[in-house]
C-alpha cells in the first residue's frame, strides 16, 4: 500500500504543477496583450461606450457585422499594406464594446479594430508580427449610422511587435467600412 501512496502523491503533485504551469502560462498570454493596450489615463467608461465628447466616437449600438473591408498600411521597422474582407465570425458590438476584425479563416493576415476595450485600439498583423496604435497614439475618425460604422485611424506613433518582443515605432494608418 505504501507504493501506491506514493503514486498517489507524484499524481497530485504532477498535477499541482501541471495546473501552475498552466497559470503562468494563461498570466504571460494576458500580461503581454495588456502590454499591447496600456491606458494612458482612467477609463471612465465603465464598460459601456460612452458619448465623451474628448474621445470623438459615437456610440454604437449591439450589432453584428455581415459586410465590409479594411485597408491598412504600416510603415517603418515592420511594413504592410493589407486589403481585407470583414472577418464576419468575429466582428461585433456587445454592450458597447467593439469588436470590429477583418480577414478571413486560415488567412494569417488581420486587421482588428477595438473600441472601448479599455480603450480605443487598432492592430495590424500577419502571422507573429504585429503593430499596434492606442488611444494616446492615434487619431480615431469614426462614423455611425444605424447600419454602418466607417473610420479612419491614423497612428504617427504605433508599437511594431515581432513574437510579442518590441522591435520599434512605425506609422500606421487604417481605413475602414462594416456594415450591419
Amino acid at each position: 500500500m505504501g507504493q501506491l501512496d506514493g503514486c498517489v502523491t507524484m499524481g497530485r503533485f504532477l498535477v499541482l504543477m501541471l495546473l501552475t504551469g498552466l497559470a503562468m502560462a494563461v498570466l504571460a498570454l494576458v500580461s503581454g496583450f495588456s502590454t499591447l493596450n496600456q491606458p494612458n489615463g482612467p477609463h471612465t467608461g465603465g464598460g459601456t461606450m460612452t458619448e465623451d465628447p474628448h474621445r470623438g466616437i459615437p456610440p454604437i449600438s449591439d450589432r453584428h457585422f455581415t459586410s465590409g473591408s479594411a485597408q491598412g498600411q504600416s510603415k517603418g521597422p515592420i511594413a504592410f499594406t493589407f486589403d481585407l474582407p470583414i472577418d464576419r465570425d468575429k466582428a461585433y458590438v456587445q454592450d458597447g464594446l467593439a469588436w470590429i476584425a477583418f480577414g478571413g479563416p486560415g488567412d494569417p493576415r488581420a486587421i482588428l479594430v477595438s473600441l472601448d476595450e479599455p480603450e480605443d485600439s487598432v492592430a495590424i498583423s500577419e502571422g507573429s508580427t504585429t503593430v499596434v496604435g492606442t488611444g494616446g497614439q492615434c487619431q480615431f475618425a469614426i462614423s455611425v449610422t444605424a447600419s454602418l460604422v466607417e473610420g479612419d485611424i491614423d497612428c504617427v506613433e504605433a508599437d511594431a511587435r515581432r513574437d510579442g518582443a518590441y522591435i520599434g515605432v512605425v506609422t500606421m494608418n487604417v481605413h475602414f467600412t462594416a456594415g450591419s
